[in-house]
């Protein structure tokens, strides 16, 4: 039993020796300049064992994605649960997006890197109800939002992958562009939208 829990370690400290190196390369260099041997290079395994955790760079890049912008989604709902005070639906949805809004303002290379896919793998993982820790989590914590709501939303999941898909989209163009203006400016704007979306999608 203790070589099976050393043996299964050790492959998680290799995968995630992958999606490390995998995450400076594509930052640096990006996808294209980046091949599988750089990747396993710079982690310190062997070519042939990075097909033994991916099938190619391409499907490394997308597991780095969905795990970066996993993170941002689960540091703010860490400090959403400091607070209470916040029951309303569209209270937490934009307490959400104003903390991943303020993360990535100040992590531009993320933002480049994760370049308007915020809601992609995240919200897949959620909608297909993966066996992940995370898209359960999440799952959760949403339905349990939803349902404590005295206000009930047309198809509440895809009425929040539209604002997620919003969010990214903003964040692209006004935090690293300053379009139409910088993200500071434009929230009272994009938050006054959020807020439309979902008093458009309520349920009398």
């Amino acid at each position: 039993m203790k070589q099976d829990g050393k043996a299964a370690m050790n492959k998680l400290k290799k995968r995630e020796a992958l999606m490390q190196a995998g995450y400076e390369l594509f930052t640096e260099k990006g996808i294209a300049h980046t091949s599988i041997a750089d990747i396993a290079d710079k982690a310190g395994i062997g070519k042939g064992t990075f097909y033994s955790y991916f099938e190619d760079k391409y499907d490394i890049h997308d597991h780095i994605i969905s795990r970066k912008a996993s993170m941002l989604f689960e540091r703010a709902q860490k400090d959403l649960e400091k607070n209470t005070q916040i029951i309303l639906l569209e209270d937490q949805v934009i307490f959400f997006c104003d903390h991943i809004l303020n993360q990535l303002k100040e992590d531009k290379v993320l933002l480049r890197f994760i370049h308007r896919n915020l809601s992609w793998n995240v919200f897949t993982d959620i909608l297909d109800n993966k066996a992940t820790a995370f898209g359960k989590n999440i799952r959760s914590l949403i339905e349990i939002a939803i349902k404590r709501s005295d206000v009930k939303y047309r198809d509440a999941y895809g009425m929040l992958y539209l604002i997620t898909e919003l969010l990214g989209a903003v964040a692209y163009a006004s935090i690293l562009e300053n379009k139409p203006k910088p993200i500071d400016e434009f929230k009272p704007d994009l938050f006054e939208a959020i807020r439309a979306i979902m008093k458009q999608r309520e349920l009398q």
